[in-house]
């Protein structure tokens, strides 16, 4: 589910916000973009147990958001603001066609450092959080979890190392 999640966030942001850029780099990357762009990830998870075989899972979601501009630092935020209200405003009560919580925004941070705003650039963490539902699973599918995640994953290749069909059952969503 976390990678849906990931996945389905790019997707309405691609559709929404056409205009500023995904990029798929981590945030601690020196990436320098000339138009405004972002990047995602999940960077935390928690759970609550609510059975012995069913959990909560708690995800936090960040959205860096970094621009351009060359006149100034408070030209910069100011034009920072609006786009993150905007971004907030694109996710915020949206469940994305997953069965999860809908998801809630909880702020921003300007985490523009020194090489950044020497270059002219403003950059924001914009923060969400969601949540779903997990019942456990047989160890034959928690293998194949593992199985598939790393067969896909080997090697750093786009392209798949073996392509399988998995279903996962006992699997519910969000409450």
């Amino acid at each position: 589910m976390l990678a849906e999640i990931e996945t389905a966030v790019i997707a309405r942001l691609r559709e929404k916000a056409p205009q500023i850029i995904s990029l798929e780099t981590a945030r601690s990357q020196e990436v320098l973009p000339s138009k405004p762009a972002y990047t995602l990830a999940i960077t935390k998870g928690s759970i609550e147990n609510i059975t012995d075989e069913t959990l909560k899972q708690y995800v936090e979601l960040n959205i860096w958001l970094a621009f351009k501009n060359l006149k100034n630092d408070q030209a910069r935020r100011q034009g920072a603001y609006p786009i993150v209200e905007a971004m907030a405003q694109l996710l915020y009560n949206q469940k994305l066609g997953l069965d999860i919580k809908k998801i809630k925004y909880t702020g921003f941070t300007d985490v523009t450092d020194e090489p950044e705003r020497a270059e002219s650039m403003a950059v924001y963490q914009l923060d969400f959080k969601t949540s779903y539902t997990v019942s456990q699973l047989e160890e034959e599918d928690v293998e194949d979890l593992l199985s598939v995640g790393l067969s896909y994953l080997l090697n750093g290749s786009d392209i798949p190392a073996v392509q399988d069909v998995v279903t996962l059952q006992n699997q519910t969503g969000g409450q």
